[in-house]
């Protein structure tokens, strides 16, 4: 029953553009702060390529050595989901914060994925995503045939996560309400609203695997998220 809410909320979703109900209209030369916050904040944009090359076929051959440490994840709403925590309170404790697991910390993960590692803590690099501080950084897997019901992670709509594609099989479909699916190609670092009602289906053959990054952003990151928003809303326009 819950595999079949899923494949009906897609359906639902795909008479939708991903981009349908996105703003493109806003003065690109005002103050940075106040353009930052607008296409966080007020753009409806469902998610915005961010433009940097990734470590792509280095961090694919580590997650090949990590199959030990993918625990379930969020049983309750989900099937075929795991997960794996690079940096957080645990390398198996991939839920929310709670103060009795301890500080956020960098975990046993990073000496199987010691190129992932090294571009996550790249905090300055031309191809980094910047984050000043990471919270929960997570690898995170939708195995053959699993599904992840609709929900929403935050109550607030707006830009908050980065989600960064693995491995994108065919037959892995992320549709998001009013946005259609997103269009995902492996090796992509997208800034989602995960406030918007979302829900996954794998219905392919192979594990689809995603890293999931929170954190506190650095100035690198504010920059990366305009410079990338200005080509992407180019894109539509001209499109």
């Amino acid at each position: 029953m819950s595999l079949e809410k899923v494949k009906l909320f897609i359906e639902q979703q795909k008479k939708f553009s991903h981009m349908q109900f996105a703003h493109l209209d806003v003065d690109l030369d005002q103050n940075k702060d106040d353009l930052f916050k607008w296409i966080v904040e007020q753009s409806n944009w469902p998610t915005l390529k961010i433009h940097v090359d990734i470590p792509l076929k280095d961090i694919q051959e580590e997650v090949l050595n990590c199959d030990k440490y993918w625990v379930e994840h969020r049983t309750d709403d989900s099937d075929g989901w795991e997960s794996m925590c690079i940096h957080g309170q645990a390398v198996d404790f991939t839920g929310g914060y709670k103060e009795e697991q301890g500080e956020y910390g960098w975990t046993e993960l990073t000496e199987v994925c010691p190129r992932t590692t090294e571009w996550l803590q790249d905090s300055w690099g031309p191809n980094s995503i910047g984050f000043k501080d990471f919270k929960r950084v997570r690898f995170m897997k939708l195995k053959p045939n699993g599904y992840i019901m609709p929900h929403q992670d935050f109550q607030q709509r707006k830009l908050s996560a980065f989600n960064i594609s693995i491995t994108e099989p065919v037959g892995h479909e992320f549709a998001q309400e009013q946005a259609g699916l997103v269009p995902w190609e492996e090796g992509d670092v997208r800034l989602m609203d995960i406030g918007r009602l979302h829900s996954l289906h794998n219905s392919g053959t192979e594990d689809r695997v995603h890293i999931i990054v929170h954190g506190t952003y650095n100035a690198v990151t504010v920059n990366s998220i305009i410079k990338s928003f200005k080509i992407e809303q180019n894109k539509f326009i001209n499109a």
